[in-house]
Formats: C-alpha cells, sequence, structure tokens
C-alpha cells in the first residue's frame, strides 16, 4: 500500500510536458539533416499512404480513374540524397497500398 501511495505522489508531482505548437512538435527534426531526412520520409510515406489508399479506394468503388493517378510520380528535395530517401518512402507505401488493393493504378517510382 505504501508504494501505491508513493507512486501516485510522483506521478502527481512529476512535470508534464507538452508541446504546444506544431513547431515546437517538429524542432527535433531540425537537428541534422538525416534526422531531417528521416522526419521527411515519414511525411512523404505516411501521406502518401493516407491519399493513395483512399484514391484506391475510389478507384476501386468506380468513383476514379487510372488517370487521375500520376503516370510519373516523383520526390522533391534539396539533395539527391533527401530525393532518395523520399523516393524509398513513397515506394515502400506504395507496395503497402498494393497489398491492400492490388488493382490500385498507383506506380512505384522507378
Amino acid at each position: 500500500m505504501k508504494c501505491l501511495h508513493l507512486l501516485v505522489a510522483l506521478l502527481i508531482s512529476s512535470p508534464v510536458q507538452s508541446s504546444e505548437t506544431f513547431k515546437q512538435i517538429t524542432q527535433p527534426c531540425k537537428a541534422s539533416e538525416e534526422t531531417q531526412n528521416a522526419c521527411d520520409a515519414m511525411a512523404i510515406h505516411f501521406g502518401t499512404m493516407s491519399f493513395y489508399s483512399y484514391l484506391c479506394r475510389l478507384e476501386q468503388v468506380g468513383k476514379a480513374t487510372p488517370e487521375m493517378f500520376p503516370s510519373n510520380p516523383k520526390v522533391a528535395g534539396k539533395t539527391e540524397r533527401s530525393k532518395e530517401i523520399g523516393k524509398v518512402a513513397f515506394n515502400s507505401a506504395v507496395k503497402k497500398i498494393k497489398n491492400e488493393f492490388p488493382n490500385c493504378s498507383i506506380q512505384s517510382i522507378p
């Protein structure tokens, strides 16, 4: 019982830190070029998953056409390394999407 009281006291007295702004949340991404690349890759991956999964679902039910998908998708980046990382993130998302929607018109970046 004493342990429970001690644990509750520690939890109550522990400072709670919250990120109040988007800038604060993303600040660690600016620590180095590699952390920025990692953050960008996550954004590309999950943005691709979200947008194209929705578009593939619309295509599956006949509300989207293959023409709505880019025939030559590209990712932007400041350096060749960041472009390559973006390409890997995009293609990883495409692979997952194709598992769920095998007939989807989305294409990987060669």
